[in-house]
């Protein structure tokens, strides 16, 4: 054979075997993958079936997985025949280990996972809910992409419980090494959240500084190690890092489990997953509740009493939401209860969880999937409790009774009158209860203007006259009805609310959700409660919290169960700050909480700061223990000082807390019926808020009587007399006024810091209206000083007394023109034929201010020349003038008089005058206005002054006449009377001589009244007179019988001059939604007394 053969030999028979051992490779590789797939649906099976694979057949498919990536690298390296032995050995070696792992006989066993209470160190159910959870956060927990993973479910759901357990179950599938669990809940600590931290993997932080803490923390978790962190109850936005936390970018291998309330707040901490815990069945929440409540329902007899009981505890379950913990709560504090509690328990619930805080009104067909839909969501975003119709009421003839008990049940109405709104008989029926609501309760009402005209829904034109005149033949019989439909149109349409024609709908519904808050947090409260949520939640507070409710109180009461966390909130404190009265419901464990201790602690500060009022309650605890902290509250102490230290100063202070609660007159409740001893605290407490002093426990010092007598579902009704006569409710406590006719409910804006000092001068006969401006501006605003002023039926002084104790004129006795004041403001009124004054008495007179002026400029001082006063003239010799007046005081050193004293007879007369310038002026018979054009008196006056009125009053037939100080009022710097005179200015000219307004002056009355308190104050000339620029109708307009274009009302005037001056606070302008409630109620009240007159 030649050479050249052989070498065709030899390549054919190494082709051959190349193609033999490819040939191997591949059906050796194609068996081991589908092995390999085989495997993987049983583990993934095993996983579905709550288990794990035995531990051989998973080290099996880490061996086959490994080994198929191996084959796929050599195959994606070869190309051609193999070149050299080593390569086809590599082949020969990786067909033999393939067809070891191939022929190996495997048993793809699995191991059940066991059931969550295997994990649970506190006994935790385990409920399909939490089973879907718990399958959803095993699979998240798998998943190497999720880094942080929500969980969130409502208040007593079991979130905390079923996370631990999923902690300890992590561990036991190996997912992860170590379980780190912190408490966040509200106003966290991130001191705290470390510790806690720390102490579940073993870290010792020495750091002293948190940013220092937080590093050590963090290299932790980056270490390489499997670890798990829970962060529990997260009411906000928390910022990771600040805890140690690594960013996702540089993690390690950790995780990060979330638990909240609100699938809002897992969105705000970017997590990767967000799984549910729902509710219960209804038949799981009711298998639950009867293993609590002890009812037993196999042996109740269908035709005994019990069979009542059954029926109510079936209405109770379902009123618990099917929150299991809600349900243990309230099934364990009825057992074993008389059926008149568990008629009083399901009145609370009720009331409690139909209460809304929102009712949105709208038309489905138009907005309910845009813009009511997305106003409805960022309220609820913004934690309000929001009614929004899910179902399109659009079918029927009426509203439901559901429907209407939560328009009733709201604080605030949204209506969004959108162009098809009047086309709903659903729908006016609804803006008809609302309107009716505002009336009898108060409510607010919010009109939203979506892309209509308001004068198209008031006047009933284009798609709302189209609406009305269809309705108009559909209900013919029926007229009374769509009378009710246009009234309400038209009333609405009136409302100060909010148009939306075009732009960003996001924007706008931010704007209104911003105002929704700007009220919530304005609220304020009459009564707080303070209790422990675990004790008494859902049975002694419960029930009196819903006594309170029913009888018109405004009860602050945690639904938020502020258990947790290390301090109590800003928004409680301001809500304990705001209350007049707080029951504290002294528990068994209410000392172990210290969010109680914390309450308590304010609330007795508040105590003595602003003299509240503080009822202790002491509920199957004796009023000793508490005091000398004995039994359940001893215990409760020694663990606070365990845990703060027995020196810190938070527990000395709940200790004097503790003990001066106990010494407080209360009541002491420890068997019995609780449904009569909580009537008995309602009674009292109504009467006891209503008139503002203590009270004894013995019933003899009573003034109230007491007569209970069982209603419908164990209510009872309240038959109260005092001694005095009856009293009528509900009667504002703030105002003692009528709640329909109190302006305090409805005031959005209270407590607005203006700059702008208001003072107003109201007549007395104003002053008598419950519905009156000036009620609104002492509400609304902080810097607010009132001054009821009278008629002069007789005459009356005014004292006037200087301010400026350092007054130049004390030393020289009379001043040179140096004054930048004085020259500008003189040369602004000169150019208006005037002085900074209108002339004193009647309104409208004319004075002689020209003739004044000239002669100061004839003979009165140029300038001073020496210190002891003596004045240079060029026509008259050197006089010397002593000072001669005291300004410290104000008073003429001699005589000890004011510096003016001025008395007027009726109508503002001037009938004397007297004044510290008269040995100055050389003119002892100068009139009011001609002092006041004297520069001196200018200079010195506009320093500022206090002035006195003294009035003299007819005590009897024989007319004897008394003298009474009527007001006394500072008035300071800087005021403006407020009064459109003909000599007055505009606001906006006061610039142009750079005056600052520090106090506005208003008259308060109707035009006559406020033009007889102008004349019959000649004070009022010192100061210098503004005027709106303002062309618009007063909202009083729709009841005065000539309305006038720049006529307005004084609430509408202050606003509107304060806004001039440059005050540019947002809640001015609730002032005037209020003003316009007020109208509302005075127009209402003028129809009833014309539909009065036109029916008889």
């Amino acid at each position: 054979m030649d050479l050249n053969s052989m070498k065709s030999v030899i390549r054919n028979s190494i082709i051959c075997a190349d193609k033999n051992i490819v040939n191997e490779f591949k059906s050796q590789m194609n068996d081991l993958i589908s092995n390999r797939n085989f495997g993987m649906r049983e583990a993934e099976e095993a996983r579905m079936k709550g288990g794990t694979l035995n531990s051989n057949a998973l080290s099996w498919l880490q061996a086959v997985e490994k080994l198929i990536e191996e084959g796929k690298e050599m195959q994606s390296k070869r190309r051609g025949c193999f070149v050299g032995k080593n390569l086809y050995r590599r082949y020969e070696e990786m067909v033999k280990r393939m067809g070891d792992l191939n022929n190996t006989t495997i048993s793809f066993i699995f191991t059940p996972i066991p059931e969550m209470q295997y994990f649970s160190t506190t006994n935790l159910k385990y409920y399909e809910s939490t089973k879907v959870a718990s399958h959803q956060l095993v699979r998240a927990l798998r998943n190497g992409s999720n880094y942080i993973i929500g969980l969130y479910g409502k208040r007593g759901s079991g979130k905390t419980k079923l996370v631990k357990a999923e902690g300890e179950k992590a561990t036991y599938l190996k997912l992860v090494d170590e379980v780190a669990f912190a408490t966040v809940s509200q106003n966290p600590s991130i001191r705290r959240i470390q510790d806690e931290i720390a102490d579940c993997i073993s870290l010792k932080l020495e750091e002293n500084s948190d940013a220092g803490r937080a590093r050590t923390i963090c290299k932790r978790l980056q270490s390489g190690e499997k670890i798990l962190v829970i962060l529990d109850d997260v009411r906000e936005k928390l910022e990771l890092e600040d805890i140690g936390i690594p960013h996702v970018g540089n993690r390690g291998k950790c995780k990060i489990l979330l638990t909240s309330r609100k699938q809002q707040v897992l969105i705000l901490m970017e997590c990767q997953r967000e799984i549910p815990l729902d509710p219960l069945s209804q038949e799981e929440a009711w298998e639950l509740f009867k293993k609590h409540s002890g009812i037993d329902e196999e042996n109740e007899d269908e035709t005994s009493s019990e069979s009542n009981l059954l029926k109510l505890a079936r209405e109770v379950a379902a009123e618990c939401e099917g929150l299991p913990g809600k349900i243990k709560e309230v099934g364990s504090s009825l057992k074993r209860k008389p059926i008149e509690e568990w008629e009083a328990s399901l009145d609370s619930m009720r009331y409690s969880s139909a209460q809304y805080q929102i009712f949105l009104s709208f038309r489905g067909e138009d907005t309910r999937y845009s813009f009511a839909g997305f106003l409805y969501h960022t309220l609820c975003r913004e934690g309000f409790k929001t009614f929004m119709d899910e179902g399109g009421l659009e079918s029927g003839d009426h509203i439901s009774e559901s429907l209407i008990k939560a328009i009733e049940t709201s604080r605030l109405s949204i209506i969004v009158l959108s162009e098809n709104y009047a086309e709903s008989s659903w729908c006016l029926d609804e803006l008809v209860a609302i309107l009716e609501c505002k009336k009898t309760k108060n409510q607010l009402v919010w009109p939203i203007f979506y892309k209509v005209e308001p004068s198209d829904v008031r006047f009933q034109k284009n798609s709302y006259g189209k609406a009305m005149d269809a309705h108009a033949i559909t209900y013919e019989n029926n007229s009374e009805r769509v009378q009710k439909w246009k009234s309400a149109l038209f009333e609405v349409a009136g409302f100060s609310g909010y148009h939306y024609k075009t732009g960003y709908e996001h924007e706008f519904i931010q704007k209104i959700v911003d105002k929704a808050n700007d009220i919530k947090n304005r609220l304020c409260y009459q009564v707080f409660l303070s209790f422990r949520g675990e004790d008494t939640r859902y049975s002694f507070t419960g029930f009196l919290h819903h006594g309170l409710c029913r009888e018109g109180f405004k009860i602050f009461m945690d639904d938020g169960g502020l258990e947790r966390g290390d301090q109590i909130s800003e928004s409680l404190i301001r809500a304990i700050e705001a209350s007049r009265l707080a029951i504290i419901v002294l528990s068994e464990n209410y000392a172990f909480s210290s969010w109680c201790l914390d309450e308590l602690v304010t609330i007795l500060e508040c105590k003595k700061t602003k003299n509240q009022l503080v009822w202790p309650i002491f509920y199957k605890v004796d009023p000793s223990d508490v005091r000398y902290q004995k039994n359940s509250y001893g215990k409760a102490m020694n663990a606070h000082a365990k845990k703060f230290g027995d020196d810190s100063e938070r527990v000395q202070k709940w200790r004097l807390a503790l003990s001066e609660v106990a010494g407080l007159s209360g009541d002491h409740y420890t068997t019995g019926y609780e449904h009569e001893f909580i009537q008995m605290i309602v009674d009292k407490g109504f009467f006891f808020y209503t008139h503002g002093f203590s009270w004894d426990p013995d019933p003899k010092h009573h003034l109230v009587q007491h007569k209970h007598k069982l209603l419908h579902r164990g209510a009872l009704k309240i038959s109260m007399s005092v001694m005095q006569g009856k009293f009528k409710r509900p009667i504002c406590p703030s105002c003692s006024k009528p709640t329909r006719t109190c302006l305090c409910s409805r005031i959005l804006t209270s407590g607005i810091q203006n700059s702008v000092n208001v003072t107003i001068l109201q007549h007395a006969l104003e002053h008598k209206h419950p519905l009156n401006s000036t009620r609104i501006a002492t509400l609304g605003l902080k810097n607010v000083n009132v001054a009821t002023v009278s008629d002069v039926n007789f005459d009356a002084r005014f004292l006037i007394r200087l301010l400026d104790p350092n007054s130049q004129y004390l030393q020289n006795g009379l001043l040179s023109h140096q004054s930048w004041e004085i020259e500008e403001t003189q040369k602004l009124f000169s150019e208006k034929g005037s002085n900074l004054i209108d002339c004193a008495g009647k309104c409208g007179l004319e004075n002689d201010i020209g003739d004044v002026l000239n002669e100061i400029h004839a003979e009165v001082v140029n300038h001073v020349s020496n210190n002891d006063g003596a004045v240079v003239n060029d026509e008259v010799e050197k006089i010397p003038i002593r000072p001669s007046c005291n300004l410290t005081r104000g008073v003429h050193e001699e005589s000890g008089e004011p510096a003016i004293t001025v008395s007027i007879g009726k109508y503002g007369a001037i009938s004397s005058l007297s004044h510290i310038w008269m040995p100055q002026c050389q003119s002892p018979k100068l009139s009011f206005d001609k002092i006041l054009a004297y520069p001196e008196a200018c200079e010195a006056l506009s320093k500022g002054f206090l002035v006195k009125k003294l009035q003299r009053k007819q005590l009897n037939e024989d007319k004897d006449l008394e003298e009474y100080e009527e007001f006394e009022l500072e008035v300071r710097p800087g005021s403006v009377l407020l009064f459109p005179s003909d000599k007055a200015i505009k606001i906006s000219e006061l610039d142009a001589i750079g005056f600052e307004v520090k106090n506005l002056i208003v008259l308060d009355g109707t035009w006559a009244k406020a033009k007889r308190i102008y004349s019959e104050n000649p004070w009022l000339n010192i100061l210098p007179h503004v005027k709106l620029e303002v062309n618009e109708k007063s909202l009083y307009s729709e009841v005065r019988h000539q309305p006038k274009a720049g006529y307005l009302s004084t609430i509408e005037s202050i606003v509107f001059a304060l806004k001039a001056v440059g005050e540019n606070h947002e809640g001015l302008d609730g002032l005037l939604d209020t003003f316009e409630s007020m109208v509302g109620d005075q127009r209402r009240c003028k129809e009833e007394r014309l539909n009065k007159l036109f029916s008889s």
